[in-house]
């Protein structure tokens, strides 16, 4: 579910501050880290929270709606899908955190 749905969550224009001079004067490099876990949710809590991400709350209302379909199928398929508690619709989201440590660098 995690990787079918991965296209709509990749959040990485903030990497261009990364490139501006007065970035590179005052930081060193960027470490980032990737933090693996799940969201326990139901089917529409996914879809609810896949809606939300920036990258596809800008979209047209029609590409929403295709968006909405997709996460459907990908359900209805049930390839992947991990059941926490699937009597009462329970299931586990997989969801990815990236944390980017920035460092300053000392002033002399």
């Amino acid at each position: 579910l995690g990787d079918d749905l991965r296209g709509h969550h990749e959040p990485t224009a903030f990497r261009e501050v990364f490139d501006s001079p007065l970035y590179e004067l005052n930081f060193g490099l960027a470490e980032e880290n990737e933090i693996h876990h799940y969201i326990l949710s139901t089917p529409e809590g996914v879809t609810n929270t896949v809606l939300s991400w920036s990258s596809t709350a800008r979209l047209s209302t029609d590409e929403k709606e295709k968006v909405r379909e997709e996460i459907a199928d990908i359900i209805k398929k049930g390839d992947q899908l991990v059941w926490e508690d699937e009597k009462n619709g329970l299931l586990r989201f997989p969801f990815d955190s990236l944390a980017v440590i920035l460092r300053r660098k000392q002033i002399k």
